[in-house]
């Protein structure tokens, strides 16, 4: 099945989360499935906009609305712990018929466990990982504190999680700042008399 990214806009393979080879399998079908794996694909359904975690690393990173930052663990934790304090609740709100919705609700109370936290974000790696080869691919790309200045046109434009940016320049853009010349420094005294005995 092909869905648009809710990152990008453009069409890829639901089963695969980032462009990474999948199975073609509709995750979102799966999201209140009382398991480990149903956690993680809900985790990765809910969070893919704010959350991305790169294989070669072995570490997330969170679009903070300017760039992708490196998060902490305890950071990851708490998307997980609202994961299983609010997101489930609501999707268990939405089940129809009473013994799966209370089979679901028992699950959400075991998901708490310190354990299956940490396999929902295990699983979750699966839909949402990236290659570090796709970060700040774009040498032409200079981020800034208000936009990102594309160098091949000049255009400073929003910041777009698509373009997979890590770094970010302390300065802001401001098109109407001056570049004032700075006239030329009078050579010092020792200076002048060198080049007196060189001629």
């Amino acid at each position: 099945a092909v869905k648009p990214c809710k990152v990008c806009g453009g069409e890829k393979d639901i089963g695969d989360g980032w462009g990474n080879e999948g199975n073609g399998s509709d995750a979102t079908e799966k999201t209140s499935s009382p398991s480990n794996l149903g956690n993680g694909q809900l985790f990765s359904d809910t969070y893919r906009n704010e959350l991305m975690f790169v294989s070669e690393w072995k570490r997330w990173l969170r679009w903070d609305g300017k760039r992708w930052e490196a998060a902490t663990g305890e950071v990851i934790r708490r998307y997980a712990h609202r994961l299983v304090t609010e997101v489930m609740p609501t999707v268990a709100k939405g089940i129809k018929g009473d013994d799966d919705r209370a089979k679901y609700y028992k699950h959400i109370a075991a998901s708490h466990q310190t354990f299956q936290l940490d396999a929902a974000l295990k699983e979750a790696t699966a839909y949402i990982s990236v290659s570090a080869s796709i970060l700040d691919g774009d040498a032409m790309l200079f981020n800034l504190q208000n936009g990102t200045l594309d160098c091949k046109t000049g255009e400073v434009r929003p910041h777009r999680r698509e373009d997979f940016i890590t770094k970010i320049s302390p300065c802001a853009f401001n098109p109407t700042a001056t570049a004032p010349t700075t006239p030329p420094r009078a050579p010092a005294p020792h200076q002048s008399k060198a080049s007196e005995l060189e001629s």
